[in-house]
């Protein structure tokens, strides 16, 4: 798919029905421009921005519930003057929230508008592809895979549904809860039941889905990142449409192959991951509580747990640590750092079969059930 149409898109994404003017407000915020002053980027997996975003989600709730007959006017008129004083893209992240989760924008049926909407950029997949031995059947230049086995997926992982499905998956399961819509400055978040489960189940089954498609064309499994200290094999660039500042603003910078992650990264890693094998060694957290899948998952996410904040964010949160400190391998940061994005990388893979092989040490050492 061209940049081109993946434009055209933004008109024939909508499946019949006429836009409300409140939708049509929520599209015009949430789509990113093309050019905009880059002071800081926001990242999802960044605790404590996400921490920032749960903060202005509630205050959007507090806004709505305070102005009954017109909700999501003010909630839209504040976002804008907050767009002035804070990074855009953690408003705009921070607008999704609210409009998943308050009931004065589910009972409008208002929706976030599709990803090819909001940023057209984030569609369009490398324009050059590597198929497997077999019939050409596209008018698209194919190129050689010159060793890199991990070429052959660039269409499964640069599949703008893919990366959308997990974007809104962490929004829907948000890493800091949900803002109590009753009381939403009340402090006390509210967490989905198993989120940590779901954490592990979802993505171990985007991991199956991938070793499935390996598999499908005789390729080698996943290969865990769990040595911090060697190179990364596999680089990463950006198609044009995400790398290129002077066009737009959603880019991305480049991870050459072998690159090696930071020796600060790697002693935060490190630590994290100690104490981790070290929790599942003892069966238990460092306060008493026995394990469970569930606060497992949230553990190594990092999920604001009620009476858990304060251990989970300094002991836990090695897989958003991990998105992090990879993504910004680079001068300009990578596509690791972005939920929207992150699956195009072949070392979101990597690092998430890494993440999951650790949480299996724990299953293994469970009776049956």
């Amino acid at each position: 798919m061209s940049l081109a149409k993946a434009r055209k898109g933004l008109k024939t994404a909508k499946k019949g029905g006429i836009l409300t003017p409140q939708q049509k407000s929520i599209n015009e915020f949430l789509r990113i421009p093309k050019s905009n002053k880059i002071t800081s980027r926001f990242s999802p997996f960044d605790s404590d921005q996400a921490k920032e975003a749960y903060n202005y989600c509630a205050k959007f709730m507090k806004i709505a519930n305070e102005n009954p007959d017109n909700p999501i006017e003010k909630v839209l008129e504040y976002a804008k003057e907050a767009t002035e004083t804070t990074d855009p893209e953690l408003i705009r992240y921070a607008l999704m929230s609210f409009i998943t989760h308050h009931p004065s924008a589910r009972n409008r049926n208002l929706r976030i508008p599709p990803l090819i909407k909001r940023s057209p950029e984030s569609c369009v997949p490398q324009k050059k592809i590597t198929i497997a031995p077999g019939p050409v059947v596209s008018d698209e230049k194919v190129g050689e895979s010159v060793g890199d086995i991990e070429l052959y997926m660039n269409w499964y992982r640069e599949d703008p549904n893919l990366n959308e499905h997990h974007e809104h998956w962490h929004i829907v399961y948000s890493g800091q809860g949900i803002p109590n819509f009753k009381d939403p400055e009340s402090g006390e978040p509210v967490n989905k039941d198993r989120h940590g489960e779901l954490f592990v189940y979802m993505h171990r089954q985007m991991l199956a889905r991938y070793d499935i498609e390996l598999l499908g064309i005789n390729l080698p499994l996943i290969k865990p990142l769990d040595n911090y200290r060697a190179p990364i094999e596999e680089g990463y660039k950006p198609n044009e449409n995400l790398s290129n500042r002077e066009k737009c603003i959603d880019t991305f910078g480049s991870r050459e192959p072998n690159s090696v992650i930071g020796s600060a990264g790697i002693n935060t890693l490190e630590t994290k991951r100690k104490e981790l094998e070290k929790t599942i060694e003892k069966g238990k957290f460092c306060d008493g509580t026995e394990i469970t899948i569930d606060l497992l998952g949230a553990f190594i996410e990092y999920s604001n747990f009620p009476g858990k904040q304060e251990m989970f964010k300094k002991l836990g949160d090695l897989h958003g640590t991990g998105h992090g400190v990879i993504g910004r391998i680079s001068t300009v940061e990578g596509v690791m750092t972005q939920t929207r994005v992150a699956a195009r990388d072949p070392v979101f893979w990597r690092w998430h079969r890494h993440i999951d092989n650790l949480i299996n040490t724990w299953e293994e050492k469970q009776e049956p059930n």
